[in-house]
């Protein structure tokens, strides 16, 4: 033991390790390592086998069900009320002749709006480039109205259940329709 007034002294020499003892310290090092890769490696196999020995792909299935089952019901509720619109507005007709108008008028807005904002922007546009440019989008325009048309002309002329979640952008498969028979599939 040292006295209180017994100072240590250290000697300026390095103190050089043992080459052994720098081997095992390598060798401690490369093992905690493997050892962590191989707890990582033990973990994820532990949760494959928790979840491939679950039964969560039953409650998955089971919530598919009724929850395909809930946007049936509800689907059902929207297409009663929308056929009683439907047929006050005149039938199927009458409603796409009432979409196309809506659809015409905000094209019309969208284009008032543009060229009207084509001064405020600052465009460098003369007034013959901005009515070529404006008389080629009108035909582009007209062309796909036309091609609407005829596309609408061979349709069927009743509001199914198809048609109106076609027009919602309702996937029928994912909701359990089927097209062909128009009802309703069980699973």
């Amino acid at each position: 033991m040292r006295t209180p007034g017994e100072r240590l002294t250290f000697s300026m020499r390095p103190i050089l390790p043992d080459p052994a003892v720098l081997n095992l310290q390598k060798q401690q090092r490369v093992l905690q390592s493997r050892l962590a890769a191989l707890r990582s490696e033990l973990e994820t196999v532990q949760q494959a086998l928790q979840i491939e020995s679950s039964n969560r792909d039953d409650e998955l299935e089971a919530l598919i069900v009724k929850w395909r089952r809930v946007s049936q019901n509800a689907a059902d509720e929207v297409f009663t009320g929308a056929q009683e619109r439907v047929s006050r507005m005149g039938g199927i007709k009458a409603w796409r002749e009432r979409m196309k108008n809506d659809s015409a008028r905000w094209e019309q807005e969208e284009m008032e709006s543009w060229f009207g904002n084509v001064d405020v922007e600052g465009a460098d546009l003369d007034e013959d480039e901005l009515q070529a440019r404006k008389a080629d989008i009108m035909g582009e325009i007209d062309e796909i109205k036309e091609g609407l048309g005829e596309k609408q002309r061979n349709l069927r002329l009743d509001f199914t259940m198809d048609f109106m979640l076609k027009t919602l952008n309702i996937d029928l498969r994912t909701i359990g329709y089927d097209q062909l028979n128009q009802k309703w599939t069980n699973g």
